[in-house]
């Protein structure tokens, strides 16, 4: 027997079974002992999300902050404003922090993927607690230095400051031995309370980068010229044929592409003494 059945009684009688439909495994029934645990954000993405403050950031005798940025910059403003997260719970003085470019290593950094627009929102957190952790371990090491317990001591304005004897001292003092020190757990970060952030949502910080890109001085992956190779990466499912990339971050991980070619190996040595800071690569051969 046949019934017809409408595309709108579909739709009707369907919606009470979507939570179920939602659910449905195609590999088989869920063993007695098996869970599933959901990923969201960065955490669904190879690499994941790092939040570890020797990772991303690095602070001279001179108090300059150097915050390490792991998605290339494609124009939203990224390089500033995971800066600027990091840097706000830091309490950092904004004119004494300074952005550079991560090379390409997920392992080390994280994931590295960069498009939807979703920089932010996947690395929000992650970054509010790299810069947490770089926090606390500048006050522990102050604190140790001054053989005050570290409840005692806060940071503001990229000091370090003991109310009770009115000592202070610049982060530049403490942050080789903060570096020695063990990071924070999650769980014992202290995150500002937004109504204290300086610069998160007060839309008075500018492009870290903004005046080198406008002026010209700002080098992108054409700058250091274009070179092609035809590498053969059949066992590679990212990189379709016949389509151009550019590959940002460091020449050694150009190999990573095609691993197991000799030709790609051979035209990373070749490229990393043409192009030292980005190369394009021409993938028609997949």
């Amino acid at each position: 027997m046949t019934i017809a059945v409408s595309r709108r009684t579909v739709l009707k009688r369907g919606g009470a079974a979507t939570g179920l439909m939602l659910f449905v495994r195609t590999s088989g029934a869920l063993g007695a002992d098996e869970k599933i645990t959901p990923k969201y954000g960065a955490e669904a993405f190879p690499g994941g999300a790092v939040d570890n403050p020797l990772v991303f950031v690095s602070i001279g005798a001179d108090g300059i902050v150097n915050v390490t940025v792991h998605r290339p910059e494609m124009g939203q403003g990224v390089r500033t404003s995971f800066a600027m997260v990091i840097a706000d719970e830091l309490e950092a003085d904004w004119s004494r922090v300074k952005v550079n470019q991560a090379p390409a290593d997920e392992e080390r950094y994280g994931s590295e993927d960069t498009d939807g627009s979703r920089s932010m929102r996947h690395f929000l957190e992650p970054m509010r607690r790299v810069g947490a952790a770089a926090r606390m371990m500048l006050i522990r090491a102050a604190a140790a230095r001054w053989g005050v317990p570290a409840a005692e001591v806060t940071a503001s304005n990229h000091e370090l400051l003991h109310a009770r004897s009115g000592r202070r001292i610049g982060y530049g003092v403490v942050a080789q031995s903060a570096a020695q020190l063990e990071v924070p757990s999650r769980a014992s970060l202290q995150l500002k309370d937004p109504k204290n952030f300086r610069y998160i949502g007060k839309g008075k910080t500018h492009l870290i980068d903004g005046a080198d890109i406008t002026e010209g001085r700002a080098l992108y992956s054409i700058d250091s010229s274009e070179i092609s190779a035809e590498p053969d990466c059949s066992d590679h499912q990212f990189f379709p044929p016949g389509r151009l990339y550019s590959h940002f971050g460091p020449l050694q991980s150009v190999a990573e592409i095609c691993p197991s070619d000799a030709r790609a190996r051979r035209f990373k040595n070749q490229a990393a003494r043409i192009a030292p800071l980005a190369v394009t690569i021409l993938v028609d051969q997949c």
